[in-house]
């Protein structure tokens, strides 16, 4: 069972424990969720807050009800969508979803730039870099690992944060610092040890991976980054014109 901050709505929470449930195959397609009763005795909860979480399941299409008769899953639950641009705040899209942003700091450290860092931050030899990991949370529950890497000025920016609440994004706003545009980079990959770890699934599950190239709306490096989701966490979506489309399908060379 995942746990959520209290600063969740009651409902929310409620709904959340059932589609985890759902996903677990505790409630397999075509049968029954629990009735409003059963969830106010398993939870406490008031009979508007239990039928308010029933709602939202069959808002999002998961569970279907009919009259004189308990909910049904219809459907299994679909991951929140995220669009590419807002992939450089992960709080922001998720206070969109109604869900609660959070993150655990696993490291932060200072270092001597790497080659592919110069290269790809446009820094000179041997320049100091910050590189940041931490676990992104959607209602308490893991379903990002964040690995970042920044330039020295703004890395000692992001190291006096409090990385457990601030968003990033927001706070280099604070210091005039805009991460304006990004290259995004994103294909599959299976878990290693460590990501197995930190997001409580099995060595070599399936993680969707976003490499990215954050710069200054001078086109300025201002982050190189890496981020792995659970499978089921997120699912993004890209608005293509005709003539206009930037998203392109390459062969993995990594």
């Amino acid at each position: 069972m995942h746990s959520r901050p209290p600063s969740a709505p009651r409902y929310v929470v409620v709904a959340g424990l059932l589609r985890d449930a759902i996903i677990a195959g505790r409630h397999p397609l075509g049968s029954s969720l629990p009735s409003e009763r059963q969830l106010m005795e398993a939870h406490g909860i008031a009979r508007g807050t239990a039928r308010h979480a029933i709602s939202l399941l069959v808002e999002e299409g998961t569970a279907a009800v009919r009259r004189g008769a308990q909910a049904v899953v219809i459907a299994a639950p679909q991951p929140p969508e995220q669009t590419l641009s807002e992939l450089l705040s992960f709080s922001a899209w998720a206070r969109s979803l109604g869900c609660e942003p959070s993150g655990r700091v696993i490291a932060l450290s200072r270092r001597t730039a790497t080659p592919d860092d110069t290269a790809a931050l446009a820094l000179g030899a041997d320049e100091p870099v910050w590189d940041l990991t931490r676990v992104r949370m959607l209602d308490g529950r893991a379903v990002m690992i964040e690995r970042s890497t920044y330039p020295h000025r703004i890395g000692q920016i992001v190291a006096a944060l409090d990385l457990e609440r601030v968003s990033i994004t927001s706070a280099l706003l604070d210091h005039d610092i805009h991460l304006a545009r990004a290259r995004h980079t994103i294909d599959a990959r299976p878990a290693s040890a460590d990501d197995a770890s930190l997001l409580g699934v099995e060595e070599g599950a399936p993680l969707l991976r976003v490499r990215r190239l954050a710069t200054s709306p001078l086109g300025e490096p201002l982050e190189r980054g890496e981020d792995r989701y659970l499978g089921d966490a997120v699912a993004f979506s890209v608005d293509n014109v005709a003539r206009q489309a930037s998203t392109r399908r390459t062969a993995d060379r990594s």
